[in-house]
């Protein structure tokens, strides 16, 4: 957690062992396909394996570094690489509560956070600290409200 200014605080995502195993069996991968690219003396597979496998790894890595929730004192913004940045007024967030689901998010554990928003959206996260990040949240949301 980072706090910065205007009274922002930045939340990094939770990673689940999942993504972490993924990021190995890309490596494993990839050293497989050099050593049969080296063994078979076939620079085909070389160039396969490091098109297909070294993608992945920098794309699951950034996942894992770059995903984050930021509180300012009006709203909450979410970044994750390759989508767009997202969002939120605090003042239109209806209901805050903890879940585990599986459900597509920019989240990177199944222990995310459900906020509903006024017209019904449902938005899915996974900061770190859960409880540290809605103590933050239901406080800023409570100043607003004054």
């Amino acid at each position: 957690m980072n706090e910065g200014k205007n009274c922002e605080k930045t939340y990094r995502s939770a990673v689940d062992r999942m993504f972490i195993l993924s990021i190995l069996l890309f490596i494993v991968m990839y050293f497989i396909l050099l050593f049969c690219g080296l063994v078979l003396e076939s620079l085909l597979i070389f160039v396969i394996g490091s098109a297909i496998c070294l993608p992945a790894i920098i794309a699951i890595i950034l996942l894992c570094f770059k995903t984050e929730y930021t509180i300012s004192i009006e709203e909450l913004t979410i970044r994750s690489p390759g989508s767009r940045k997202e969002s939120v007024l605090l003042k239109d967030i209806k209901f805050v509560r903890k879940v585990n689901c599986m459900i597509s998010a920019k989240a990177l554990s199944t222990e995310r956070i459900e906020i509903t928003t006024v017209n019904r959206a449902r938005i899915y996260i996974s900061p770190v600290d859960r409880d540290e990040f809605l103590d933050t949240l239901n406080e800023r949301r409570e100043r607003l409200q004054r």
